[in-house]
């Protein structure tokens, strides 16, 4: 079984992303300074990879607001009986 959840970040960035190669590809992490509901800043990294990563090292630098949609997967298990 697999359940699937989405959301959004709305945020500024707070550095440049750095374009890396490595060997499954390109990659490169931006680094979000999200609102907390006005409470706090809640400080997100989020990596991109292959073409997603070079768009992101060419246009988006630091200062600049974005909006992040995505989607997280978890995954259950069953091993001996037991679900995880």
């Amino acid at each position: 079984m697999s359940l699937r959840n989405e959301g959004r970040f709305i945020g500024t960035i707070v550095k440049d992303p750095e374009l890396r190669t490595v060997s499954a590809g390109s990659v490169t992490t931006l680094r979000l300074a999200v609102d907390n509901l006005g409470d706090s800043t809640l400080y997100v990294d989020i990596t991109f990879w292959d073409r997603n990563a070079e768009l992101i090292a060419q246009y988006l630098k630091k200062g600049r607001e974005v909006t992040v949609s995505y989607f997280l997967r978890s995954r259950l298990f069953e091993k001996n009986g037991v679900k995880f």
